[in-house]
C-alpha cells in the first residue's frame, strides 16, 4: 500500500479514490508539512506528499519525512497546481507511484543538499531547510575511465567530475546534481537515485498506462514550475540540460502522443543548461524529420530504452520500421567512423580508447585488424582526438546514423600486415607503421630502420 498525503486548500482532492493508494487530505499542509505525521501508519513503506510547489517549502517537506524514517529520495512529490483537474491528478498519482516503487535506495554519499531558489509564502516568514536532492556516484566496475574514457568529465558544466590517471575525480563540493554525468555515461557506470532511468521509464509507462485519454510526456527540472495543462504529464528530471534524443523519443515509442522538454529560463532552474537542451533539440527534431510520424512500437515492455546508449537503443527499433530514415546529426550519441587506409598507421589506439568496444583490434599470422560496430558507437571522437595521425585525417566521425549501415552491424575497416621478427617470428610492426617511422627518420635512419622493421621490440636489444 502506498499514501498519498496532499493538501487540500485548493479542492485538488474531492472523489479521488485510488486502488492501492491510501489518500489522506489535509488542510494547510504547504504551510504546515508537520500535518504529514498524523496520517502515516507506521508500517508505511511508500509514501507521496501532494503539494502546491509555488506555496510549499520542499526541504522543510523533506526533513519531516526524514524524521519518519523515510528517504526523502525515494518520497514521491507531486505538484497538486500541475494536475487541475481529478483524472489528471489520479493519473499522475500512479505514475508517482510506480516511479517511487523502483527507486534504488541511496548511499550517504548520494544525498545532497541544495539551497533552493525559490521563495514561498512560508519563506517569506522564516528560513526555508534545504531540499535534498540526488548526486552522483561512479560504479567503478562499470567504469572504463582506464580504457581512456572521459565523457562524463568532458560534458560536467561544473568541472565537478576530471580524468585524472586513468580515474575520474569527483568533487562533490563542485557539483551541482545537474544529470548530465550519467546521461554522457556510455556503460552506465554513472548513476544517480534522483534520476534512475529504471524508476523514470516506470513512471512514463505508468502516466501512459492509466491516462484515460491520448497524453503527452514533458520533462522539467527539478527547481521548475510549470502550470498542469490537461492531456500532459510532467516527468521532473534533475535539469533537461541532461537529455539525449534517446531520452525524448522514448516516451513516443512507448505510446505518448507528444514530447516536450521546458528549458531552465522558462521554468525557472538556476543550472542554466539550456544550450545543451536546445542542441538536443534541434538533432530530435531532425530524427522525427527523417522517421516521420512516430507510432508506439513496444513490442516486449520490459525493454530498457532509458539505459545506457538509449538514443542507439530507439533509433534501431525505429529503423526496423523504416529502413530508409538515415539523417546527419550535430551532437547526438550515434554515429559511424571512417579510416582512410593511405594515412592510418594501424597504430591501434583508436579501439584502445573506444568506451564502448565499437572499435576493435587483433593481431593474428594475417596482420593487425580493425573492426567496427555502429550499433556500439556514441559518437564520442575519442577515437579521433587519440589518433596520431590526426592531422592527415586518418580517423574521421559521422554523427548520425543509416539504418542499412547499422544493419550490417560489426565489419572489418582496417587490415595491414606485419613483417615477423627474423629472430623470434613474433610480429614486428604493421607495414604503414614502419613506413611512417621510415619517413620520419629521413635518409639518416636507414640502419635504425634496418633493426625496426626486421626485430621485434623484445629482440632488438639482442
Amino acid at each position: 500500500m502506498t499514501t498519498l498525503v496532499a493538501c487540500t486548500d485548493h479542492g485538488h482532492l474531492d472523489d479521488l479514490e485510488i486502488d492501492d493508494v491510501r489518500v489522506v487530505g489535509v488542510a494547510e499542509l504547504c504551510l504546515q508539512p508537520k500535518g504529514i505525521v498524523a496520517h502515516v501508519p507506521e508500517d508505511e513503506t511508500r509514501l507521496i506528499v501532494g503539494i502546491h510547489r509555488r506555496e510549499a517549502s520542499v526541504g522543510t517537506v523533506q526533513a519531516v519525512v526524514r524524521r519518519l524514517g523515510f528517504d526523502p529520495l525515494g518520497v514521491g512529490l507531486i505538484d497538486l497546481a500541475a494536475s487541475a483537474e481529478a483524472s489528471a491528478l489520479r493519473t499522475s498519482v500512479l505514475a508517482t507511484a510506480a516511479r517511487t516503487s523502483h527507486y534504488p535506495g541511496a548511499s550517504p554519499e548520494q544525498v545532497k543538499l541544495l539551497a533552493s531558489n525559490r521563495t514561498t509564502r512560508r519563506g517569506l516568514l522564516s528560513l526555508g531547510a534545504p531540499a535534498y536532492t540526488g548526486a552522483p556516484r561512479i560504479v567503478e566496475d562499470l567504469c572504463v575511465a582506464d580504457e581512456g574514457c572521459r565523457l562524463c568529465a568532458t560534458r560536467c558544466p561544473t568541472d565537478a567530475l576530471v580524468w585524472q590517471g586513468g580515474s575520474v575525480r569527483y568533487d562533490p563540493n563542485t557539483c551541482v546534481a545537474c544529470g548530465i554525468c550519467l546521461t554522457s555515461c556510455p556503460t552506465g557506470a554513472t548513476v544517480n537515485p534522483s534520476a534512475n532511468p529504471k524508476a523514470i521509464q516506470a513512471e512514463i509507462r505508468a502516466a501512459i498506462d492509466e491516462s484515460p485519454g491520448p497524453i503527452g510526456i514533458r520533462y522539467r527540472c527539478r527547481d521548475s514550475i510549470i502550470a498542469g495543462e490537461d492531456g500532459w504529464h510532467q516527468v521532473e528530471v534533475p535539469c533537461t540540460g541532461m537529455l539525449t534524443v534517446g531520452w525524448l523519443l522514448t516516451p513516443l515509442v512507448m505510446g505518448a502522443i507528444d514530447v516536450e522538454a521546458v528549458p531552465c529560463q522558462e521554468g525557472g532552474c538556476n543550472l542554466h543548461n539550456d544550450e545543451e537542451l536546445e542542441a538536443t533539440l534541434a538533432d530530435f527534431d531532425t530524427v522525427l524529420g527523417a522517421f516521420g510520424t512516430i507510432s508506439a512500437f513496444d513490442p516486449d515492455r520490459e525493454v530498457s530504452w532509458l539505459s545506457e546508449r538509449s538514443t542507439l537503443r530507439v533509433i534501431e527499433h525505429l529503423a526496423l520500421l523504416q529502413p530508409d530514415a538515415a539523417c546527419a546529426l550535430d551532437t547526438a550519441d550515434v554515429g559511424s567512423i571512417s579510416i582512410d587506409p593511405s594515412t592510418c598507421t594501424a597504430c591501434q589506439m583508436c579501439a584502445q580508447v573506444c568506451p564502448t568496444g565499437a572499435l576493435n583490434t587483433w593481431l593474428d599470422s594475417d596482420g593487425v585488424h580493425i573492426d567496427f560496430d555502429p550499433r556500439s558507437c556514441v559518437a564520442c571522437a575519442q577515437c579521433v582526438a587519440t589518433c596520431p595521425e590526426i592531422a592527415q585525417d586518418a580517423i574521421s566521425l559521422a554523427r548520425g546514423f543509416d539504418p542499412a549501415d547499422l544493419a550490417i552491424g560489426r565489419r572489418e575497416v582496417r587490415h595491414e600486415p606485419t613483417p615477423l621478427c627474423e629472430l623470434c617470428g613474433k610480429p614486428v610492426a604493421p607495414v604503414a607503421m614502419l613506413n611512417r617511422i621510415e619517413e620520419m627518420l629521413g635518409e639518416g635512419g636507414t640502419a635504425t630502420m634496418a633493426l625496426i622493421g626486421s626485430r621485434c621490440v623484445d629482440c632488438r636489444g639482442r
